[in-house]
């Protein structure tokens, strides 16, 4: 199931959706890769490999305070959330994106 913010990243990083012969619409849900747990976990591991998002102070009580360097907010789920971040920052890491979706780079 694809979601605004799914059709707008796949928008921001140039993957198309899937034409499988029949009437095709872009709007189609089913047209769209699946965004499934394993290709979040790799969205994810991209960002950290990258040293970019969100760093843990810790005050003097031992609780956490995030400390966003991230010029959005967060989404109602950790999906939305790791995909808005891709989009707002789609210059550094659009390579790795398109590959992990076998996207060839664009000219």
């Amino acid at each position: 199931m694809t979601n605004e913010t799914e059709k707008e990243f796949f928008d921001a990083f140039g993957i198309k959706a899937k034409l499988d012969g029949s009437d095709f619409n872009k709007s189609i849900q089913a047209n769209y890769p699946e965004i499934t747990n394993r290709i979040l976990l790799e969205l994810i591991e991209i960002i950290i490999k990258f040293d970019f998002g969100i760093r843990i102070d810790y005050d003097a009580d031992g609780y956490g305070i995030a400390s966003e360097n991230y010029s959005g907010h967060f989404k109602e789920n950790l999906k939305d959330s790791v995909l808005d971040y891709l989009i707002t920052n789609k210059t550094e890491f659009c390579h790795q994106v398109r590959a992990l979706f076998g996207e060839k780079e664009e000219k």
